[in-house]
């Protein structure tokens, strides 16, 4: 029988008064893993700082609902001080590594502080410790890297030191806020495989955020998809996928040339016109917004119309 670790019920997050997501439901039991998938802009990350209990940084606040974290409440922020949560229950590996290292700490230092923070009575030095989790997380030569600012890394290296990061109070929950964002394809799947690789070895459940469905299908089982702060579709990942009811979720579906007419108009994300990859001459207005019930149709002219905020012609012959 699973044990439910992560229960989130009718959640609405605010900064400055102004509501950004709302009535958010996610459940998460112990060793899966969820993805959330949607649009920049979408409530992803605000959803992943409320997670880990991070909104008090940013002026931001679980204004309604309730979030468990196994038995315990963690919908205020004191929670999770008094309570231990932050990096034993709960953990979390933010979205850009460049920014979120600290530019005149070396890496052993940044690893050394969260040691000792988090496992002071270990028998283990913490320099040991820190090289033990850096070849964890598959980088060559730690004592090497121990000693290097994070400046002086690759992306792939400093995004495997942020996951060595989250885990030495071995959470049982590990959030990753779009860690193959700005990635090359085969450090992405590098990355990609050492998380389910550290959730299968440590018993963790994963939550792994991304705004590009192929990264949310290869890595977990259910998704989540958000759209304007709130989750419109949820499921099953090869469900979801194979079968979507929400009009925005099938618009972030990669789009087959055979479905494209020629010189036709598609209202696509961005992101569908990267990988569509066959653009003429492309003109980006803001369009209306519609509510999922009130998607406007063009039984008349071959169009693909979604609640994107993005007017895309596309052109297959150019």
């Amino acid at each position: 029988m699973t044990e439910t670790l992560l229960c989130a019920s009718n959640i609405a997050i605010e900064i400055a008064g102004l509501e950004l997501v709302s009535n958010m439901d996610l459940e998460v039991d112990k060793g899966h893993s969820l993805g959330i998938v949607g649009e920049t802009g979408s409530g992803k990350t605000l959803t992943c700082r409320a997670l880990a209990g991070l909104l008090s940084p940013i002026g931001g606040r679980i204004s309604r609902g309730k979030l468990w974290l196994g038995s315990q409440e963690a919908t205020s922020p004191e929670a999770y001080g008094k309570k231990d949560l932050y990096g034993r229950v709960v953990s979390l590996v933010p979205q850009n590594s460049l920014t979120t290292l600290n530019p005149l700490m070396r890496i052993g230092s940044h690893l050394t502080e969260i040691i000792i923070a988090l496992d002071a009575d270990s028998a283990v030095r913490p320099k040991a410790r820190a090289i033990d989790l850096l070849q964890r997380v598959g980088l060559p030569d730690p004592e090497c890297i121990l000693r290097q600012y994070p400046h002086e890394l690759s992306g792939g290296m400093r995004q495997r030191v942020m996951i060595a990061l989250a885990i030495p109070g071995r959470p049982q929950l590990l959030v990753a806020d779009e860690p193959t964002t700005a990635l090359d394809v085969s450090v992405q799947k590098d990355i990609l495989e050492l998380l389910r690789r550290c959730s299968q070895e440590e018993n963790m459940a994963l939550i792994l955020v991304s705004h590009d469905l192929g990264v949310i299908a290869a890595a977990t089982q259910f998704v989540a998809v958000m759209y304007a702060g709130m989750i419109v579709e949820r499921g099953p990942t090869e469900t979801v996928l194979r079968q979507p009811r929400h009009p925005y979720t099938q618009a972030l579906r990669p789009v087959p040339r055979s479905v494209v007419p020629s010189d036709s108009l598609a209202y696509l994300g961005p992101q569908q016109v990267l990988k569509h990859g066959r653009m003429g001459a492309a003109s980006h207005r803001a369009v209306h917004t519609w509510t999922a019930d009130a998607v406007p149709k063009f039984p008349h002219s071959k169009r693909l119309v979604t609640r994107s905020l993005w007017l895309v012609t596309v052109r297959t012959s150019c």
